[in-house]
């Protein structure tokens, strides 16, 4: 059984206008599947480094459920829309609320919190909306009564005729057969476990100076493989979701000795202006513990490779004042020989320019934004009036994890001075020797970006 991901809403629609509307049990139901209770109980860090693997468990309960012509959207929220097609609402409703049962289940066990919740998707003239919240376990308690009913006094012979609820609902779930409570628990946390037995290693991410038209550097990043799928978890998103303190700490100074070594092996073997970028957490910073094991580190490092570390100083928090920021801030100056202070939009709650002007009092010379893995057309204008303010105020600015060579053009000429991210060069676990990009290069690349998304335009409209 193939079940189709629907990855926009245009496709949704397309979806929409292939459904057949001669009846009303030939036209597809929607059902919403949500997320945010789960959300709002985890919260938001947490649920930043876990969404993905809720995400799979949902798709994965979607397959096992639904059938061969439906289809589902991903929306940006975390939630699902699910087109079932040929089917009661009824009936629609019955395997929409399986589907949530058993994502509650894996995450939460037989009878624990019933984070994903349900709603109906309806049209009303021109519009759509949808209905109140309902919990799965009400659903199907309310259907299996409604067959019930159906089953013990029979409709009349013209309700029959239009009545499709007992067909919808052939084996009403039992919902009184309760598993052991503790074999539930135990098995819910190997499977929770399976994801922090992945080992963790180093990547390298191509830096790139535009005004020297030069990958001068590589950002060195802890990764690990996500078992789920053939994507990796990088940076801070590869930590366990419940990561402790202690964890921030290894993982900041594991990757800073690691990739120390790698940088003094390449400038052994002839390449001495090669840069490398490491991360630090303000956690590491902020915290005594934390703060001495990264120094001691850093002490050992000759200066011959201090000239060629720098830092992303990352998540400071908001409203820090400067005297604070200067202070913890100063611990790396010696150490580096330059500290950029990194921010993330959606970290972000004051005004950016009072935020910036903090920075600039605390002595920060080098800002930089962090783009998500798959950023909205908002959250580039907004990175890019961001580093605008922040180099009228005399910041050198970058950007960091851009993955279109579109973007790549629009902050060169924007103006920006560093640019990172995996299209520039593909990461590698190895530290490579710096090598040349000009800005002809990125137009080209830019061309045959659009040149093959337009030929596959093509080929879709021709097929």
């Amino acid at each position: 059984m193939t079940v189709q991901r629907l990855e926009t809403i245009d496709h949704l629609c397309s979806a929409l206008q292939d459904l057949p509307t001669k009846s009303d049990a030939q036209v597809g139901q929607m059902i919403a599947i949500g997320l945010e209770e789960i959300e709002e109980r985890v919260g938001a860090a947490r649920w930043a480094k876990m969404k993905e693997l809720v995400s799979s468990f949902v798709e994965s309960a979607i397959k096992a459920h639904a059938g061969p012509r439906d289809v589902f959207l991903r929306v940006e929220d975390g939630s699902y829309v699910i087109v079932f097609q040929g089917v009661s609402n009824d009936s629609a409703l019955l395997i929409a609320s399986k589907i949530a049962m058993q994502v509650n289940k894996t995450l939460f066990g037989q009878d624990g919190f019933e984070g994903a919740s349900i709603r109906t998707v309806v049209s009303e003239g021109e519009s759509w909306k949808t209905s109140e919240t309902m919990k799965p376990k009400d659903i199907a308690n309310r259907l299996a009564e409604n067959a019930h009913k159906l089953a013990s006094a029979p409709p009349p012979e013209e309700a029959l005729k239009n009545n499709n609820i007992t067909q919808a609902i052939p084996n009403p779930p039992n919902l009184d057969v309760k598993p052991d409570r503790k074999e539930l628990r135990k098995q819910f946390a190997l499977e929770m476990a399976e994801i922090e037995k992945t080992p963790s290693f180093l990547v390298f991410v191509a830096l790139w100076s535009v005004p020297t038209e030069t990958i001068l550097g590589y950002k060195c990043i802890p990764a690990r493989k996500n078992p789920y799928d053939d994507e990796m978890m990088m940076a801070y998103n590869a930590l366990p979701f419940d990561a402790k303190q202690q964890d921030v700490f290894d993982f900041d100074i594991e990757a800073l000795e690691d990739g120390l070594m790698q940088l003094k092996n390449v400038m052994a073997s002839g390449h001495h202006r090669i840069n490398v970028v490491f991360n630090i957490s303000f956690e590491t910073l902020s915290a005594r513990h934390g703060r001495d094991d990264l120094t001691a580190v850093l002490r050992m490092v000759p200066p011959a490779l201090r000239q060629r570390i720098y830092a992303n100083l990352c998540d400071i928090p908001e409203g820090i004042p400067p005297s604070r920021l200067m202070e913890l801030y100063q611990y790396l100056t010696p150490f580096f020989r330059d500290v950029a202070v990194v921010m993330r939009h959606s970290k972000l709650q004051g005004s950016i320019k009072n935020t910036l002007s903090r920075l600039h009092a605390a002595g920060v010379r080098m800002v930089g934004i962090e783009l998500p893995s798959i950023p909205t057309n908002l959250e580039i204008e907004w990175t890019k009036s961001t580093l605008a303010l922040a180099k009228q105020l005399g910041l050198i600015t970058k950007v960091i994890n851009v993955t279109r060579w579109s973007d790549v053009l629009a902050f060169a000429e924007g103006g920006v001075q560093l640019i990172s991210g995996p299209v520039l060069v593909t990461p590698s676990r190895k530290l490579l020797p710096p090598k040349r990009l000009t800005i002809a290069e990125v137009r080209n690349r830019v061309n045959e970006d659009t040149s093959m998304d337009d030929m596959a335009r093509i080929k879709s409209s021709v097929g």
